[in-house]
């Protein structure tokens, strides 16, 4: 039995402020324990208990790692925090499941958004590894490769599933990915050992939005999908590209539930069924079926 409040790198929090959604993962002897926070609507702080990811000897229970998704001070991405807001920003945990590759050694982590959902006036810049999908060596917790898909969150796009781990060709290819679906009606796959981009013909472009206006709150750059899309684009994506959308953007057509078959030129995703083309794309939540061949009305996954 392991005590998480034992050995946790920060002040230890009040009762009630950090628990688990979602069961850890073992890969090679380790267990990697995500974390759950309370919830980020309104916080009534701009203070919270960060939600580092640790591994611990799966035999002695001692802890072997802690992952700070919130960097600190000399520490990759500590300065895309501004005004030293790493300091005392919180959140950033991973509630949703995690997910590992034994033979790989490496464990995926769908990191949630930073202190607060709808405000980020406190915390300027692109605030790593909020909104990211982070791959680590399991053994050492050191970081592989990352992606970010929303800098400087204000918008609760924070990944709410677990990463889906798919073996896929491209071009002929053979291709180990993961697939992270998104808030953002977007699924984003990548090669899982190196972190690339899956399908280099259709690249991420991160595009700029504009400023709020509000005082002391900044817009950055958002990663919205496949280059030259709109995030909000009411299409289907082909099934070729590595970045796929589920009939347009918005908070509420967020995926919850991942999962993928095994039969060739099918793949289901997040409640997306995608086939070997424009063929099938089901929305996340109250869904429809549309496209060639699929079946009309509306459906609940």
């Amino acid at each position: 039995m392991i005590d998480l409040y034992d050995d946790f790198d920060q002040p230890t929090p009040k009762d009630g402020t950090i628990g688990s959604s979602s069961p850890p993962v073992v890969v090679r002897d380790v267990i990697v324990a995500g974390n759950a926070l309370l919830a980020g609507t309104a916080p009534r702080s701009k203070e919270n208990t960060r939600g580092f990811i640790r591994g611990f000897d799966v035999r002695t229970g001692k802890r072997l790692w802690t992952f700070h998704t919130i960097p600190q001070p000399g520490e990759v991405g500590n300065d895309t925090w501004l005004n030293d807001s790493w300091a005392y920003t919180g959140n950033t945990g991973a509630w949703a499941s995690l997910s590992a590759d034994e033979e790989l050694g490496y464990v995926y982590l769908p990191i949630e958004g930073a202190t607060g959902d709808f405000y980020g006036g406190h915390r300027p810049g692109n605030n790593l590894f909020s909104d990211s999908l982070v791959c680590l060596d399991a053994k050492t917790g050191k970081r592989v490769w990352h992606f970010q898909m929303v800098h400087h969150d204000m918008w609760d796009y924070d990944t709410a599933s677990p990463p889906n781990l798919i073996n896929i060709t491209v071009d002929g290819r053979p291709v180990r990915a993961v697939a992270q679906a998104s808030k953002q009606s977007y699924l984003y796959v990548f090669d899982r050992v190196t972190g690339v981009f899956a399908d280099a013909a259709h690249p991420i472009e991160a595009c700029a939005v504009r400023s709020s206006g509000s005082t002391g709150k900044r817009s950055d750059g958002l990663h919205a999908g496949a280059a030259g899309r709109s995030p909000r684009d009411d299409e289907a994506v082909s099934a070729g590209s590595a970045v796929y959308a589920a009939h347009g953007g918005g908070a509420e057509r967020r995926a919850r539930h991942v999962a993928a078959s095994r039969k060739p030129g099918l793949r289901v995703m997040a409640g997306c069924v995608l086939g070997s083309g424009d063929e099938h794309v089901v929305r996340a939540v109250g869904v429809e079926h549309v496209g060639a061949g699929a079946a009309g009305g509306r459906h609940q996954v």
